[in-house]
C-alpha cells in the first residue's frame, strides 16, 4: 500500500493536475442512416407542441395560484 502512494508521490508532487480531467467512454457507432420521413418528424413535433401547451398551462395556474397564496399572505 505504501507502495501506491510513494509512487503518487512522486508522480505529483510538484506536477500540475488539470482538475476538468474526465473519463470518457467511447461507444461504437451503430446506424449513421437514422434518417427519418416527414411524416414521422411532423408527428414528433405536433407531440412537443402539445406538450409545450400542457407546460404552459401549467405554468400559468402555478403563477395564479402563487398570486392568489402570496395575496393571503
Amino acid at each position: 500500500m505504501s507502495d501506491l502512494y510513494n509512487d503518487f508521490e512522486k508522480r505529483f508532487t510538484g506536477a500540475w493536475f488539470s482538475t476538468g480531467w474526465v473519463e470518457v467512454e467511447t461507444k461504437a457507432v451503430e446506424d449513421t442512416n437514422n434518417r427519418k420521413n416527414v411524416v414521422k418528424l411532423q408527428s414528433e413535433l405536433a407531440e412537443i407542441e402539445e406538450r409545450l401547451e400542457d407546460i404552459n398551462l401549467k405554468k400559468l395556474r402555478l403563477s395564479n395560484l402563487a398570486t392568489m397564496y402570496g395575496d393571503l399572505g
